[in-house]
């Protein structure tokens, strides 16, 4: 009767002993890794509050009597200054450099230089990318000019075509995030260049337009942290030393 009774306690501790070796085995293993290289990746930080900088290149066209039907596609290039108030309103700030060139008439072309400060507004969110509606105000510098070299207006005073100016300018962009601190855009802008003055009595007696097409990169930064460039490092955890490797 004293064996039978003696039975449970002896089952009692075999499973202790049992459970105990087992706990150590998973606590002490001699090969366990844990590689952050291989883990899936988790959502980005959003970048409201960081500043950004990088060049846009594309294409742009004249629009707008004699010179706007006569005008051929041509390189433009800016460099695109941003800040992102909030992950709705981005401040933007563009310096940029493009002409346009005439169809039958030789080394004649329509230069611009010009700044813009805007803002744009997100409107929507697809594919991995948000899509914003932008525009603003900007200064415009143009030239009209054979061989590098002004032309003159045929009227009295022979004034030369050139000039700054005010403009406007509106678009939309689609933007999408390749890495922590880098963004892709592609942008379409419509300047409108207030070129229209009593010096003239042809060509730059009216206004002007302009359509920009753009593809850009984009740095981004915080103003309070600097700029940071990121190297990759492989990362492993072992349990044996309880320390990260590199």
């Amino acid at each position: 009767m004293r064996r039978l009774q003696a039975i449970p306690v002896v089952l009692f501790l075999l499973t202790a002993l049992l459970a105990g070796g087992s706990a150590r085995s998973q606590d002490t293993p001699s090969d366990l890794r844990v590689d952050e290289s291989k883990q899936k990746g988790t959502l980005m930080p959003s970048l409201r509050e960081f500043g950004s900088f990088g060049p846009a290149l594309g294409m742009m066209k004249l629009f707008g009597g004699t010179l706007g039907s006569k005008a051929q596609v041509k390189p433009v290039m800016q460099g695109v200054f941003r800040y992102r108030f909030s992950d709705d309103w981005v401040g933007l700030g563009e310096f940029g450099f493009g002409w346009n060139s005439f169809r039958s008439e030789g080394d004649t072309v329509l230069a611009f230089t010009y700044g813009t400060l805007g803002v744009a507004r997100r409107f929507a969110s697809a594919l991995d990318s948000d899509f914003r509606a932008l525009g603003g105000v900007g200064m415009y510098h143009y030239q009209y000019k054979f061989h590098g070299k002004e032309l003159r207006d045929p009227g009295e005073k022979q004034q030369l075509y050139f000039g700054y100016v005010r403009g406007l300018f509106l678009g939309v962009e689609g933007e999408r995030r390749m890495a922590r601190h880098v963004t892709v855009t592609a942008t379409l802008e419509d300047h409108f260049v207030f070129t229209s003055s009593n010096r003239y009595v042809q060509l730059f007696n009216r206004n002007y337009s302009f359509a920009t097409l753009r593809l850009g990169a984009n740095y981004h930064f915080s103003p309070t942290e600097g700029i940071k460039w990121e190297r990759r490092t492989r990362r492993v955890i072992t349990m044996e030393s309880g320390k990260e490797t590199k």
